[in-house]
């Protein structure tokens, strides 16, 4: 019997699109009897199997709601070139907040 860790590179090749459920049935046989007798690669689809969990429990955005540009208010005031002091911070974050209802 071959030692199952000379074939875990072309296994851990297949092992994404077996914890997707998207490997033919043959390709699905061979990775599975891999994983039979191969703790290491169990161990990387275990990692994967949770990461394709977490993908399927996130709600998917509708396009109009990936990207907004966030509300930054024209406050008709333009700050002089230079470093942000604390007192150009307070200003930009009052004037935020008095447009935002």
């Amino acid at each position: 019997m071959a030692n199952p860790t000379t074939r875990c590179g072309e296994i851990s090749e297949s092992l994404a699109a077996y914890a997707l459920a998207a490997l033919a049935p043959d390709e699905e046989a061979t990775v599975a009897a891999h994983l039979s007798q191969c703790a290491p690669c169990r161990s990387e689809r275990d990692e994967l199997t949770v990461v394709v969990e977490l993908l399927k429990a996130r709600p998917i955005l509708a396009p109009e709601l990936r990207c907004r540009p966030s509300p930054i208010p024209d406050t008709g005031r333009r700050r002089e070139s230079g470093p942000v002091t604390d007192a150009h911070a307070a200003d930009t974050i009052t004037a935020t907040e008095e447009q935002i209802p």
